[in-house]
């Protein structure tokens, strides 16, 4: 009796992700590439992920460097999970690997994806991405009015009390422009 798999077949690709440029691991083929983190870098990591069939990108979260990456590929229609690093460690450390190098890092980045099979990332809109941005800018200046009103009563001194009215004034009027640029 045969038994349907319940599993897509995927060639994992783990992604190591630095500030300068990405260390890819494709498991199957057994190759490392390095591409630049440059749009051009992108393109060209694009079209080698493109040019595997069934490919299935994994890379860990991190600080956002993975963004547009990740977003690129998925709007591509390539299946890509962006994860949390600490899952990754814990499976290195289970295969006894303890050297950290990008290639190794990329190397274990794909065998997570091949042992775990993690689920696809789902991504936000750009309109999602953009209020998001828009919300948190808010948040920090409305804090930082907030830190500065309160060093106000602690001043002495009118020429110090002019130039925090000054600052105030500026972050309220920033405040006004970023909320009427997130409504249009």
């Amino acid at each position: 009796m045969q038994t349907k798999q319940t599993q897509d077949f995927y060639r994992w690709i783990g992604i190591d992700v630095s500030k300068a440029r990405f260390d890819v691991y494709h498991a199957e083929a057994q190759e490392y590439r390095q591409f630049s983190t440059s749009p051009e870098g992108i393109d060209a990591l694009r079209h080698y992920i493109l040019s595997i069939s069934n490919a299935a990108v994994v890379c860990e979260s991190s600080g956002g460097y993975e963004r547009q990456m990740a977003r690129t590929l998925h709007a591509s229609g390539v299946r890509v999970s962006v994860v949390n690093p600490r899952p990754v460690r814990d499976i290195a450390k289970g295969l006894g690997t303890l050297a950290k190098t990008d290639a190794l890092d990329a190397q274990m980045i794909a065998r997570y994806g091949e042992i775990v099979q993690p689920a696809q990332t789902v991504f936000a809109s750009e309109v999602d991405e953009e209020l998001k941005a828009y919300i948190t800018r808010r948040q920090q200046l409305v804090e930082m009015m907030t830190t500065e009103k309160n060093r106000r009563s602690g001043l002495m001194g009118p020429d110090l009390f002019g130039r925090l009215q000054n600052t105030l004034i500026g972050s309220k009027s920033t405040l006004k422009n970023s909320m009427r640029k997130s409504k249009s």
